[in-house]
């Protein structure tokens, strides 16, 4: 654009931040996870679950179903350890249909 004449001006509008948790709710996550009493957890991107494994050891983790939109973030998964992982596709719909076949399960 400022090649033809546009004058540009560089604006930051996105930013991919691991949360930064409170070490109660961290507590409580892994204990209701360790419980059984989390079934399920839903993962965008490799990125997401590198930073959830950062908080969450992966042994409680794998306590529950990986939920994933994409065979790659599957594999991610996988490589780090993960086994009960589904590929859930991607949109609303397809992660409820996903969520009633755990529940009905």
């Amino acid at each position: 654009l400022s090649a033809r004449g546009a004058r540009v001006r560089e604006a930051t509008c996105y930013r991919r931040a691991p949360a930064k948790a409170d070490p109660l709710n961290l507590r409580t996550v892994t204990m209701h996870l360790e419980s059984g009493a989390i079934r399920a957890v839903q993962v965008m991107s490799s990125e997401s679950l590198d930073a959830l494994l950062a908080l969450v050891p992966a042994d409680r983790l794998a306590q529950a179903t990986l939920l994933v939109p994409h065979p790659r973030i599957a594999s991610a998964a996988s490589a780090r350890g993960l086994k009960q992982v589904k590929v859930t596709g991607f949109g609303d719909e397809a992660l409820m249909e996903t969520l009633q076949s755990i529940a009905a399960s």
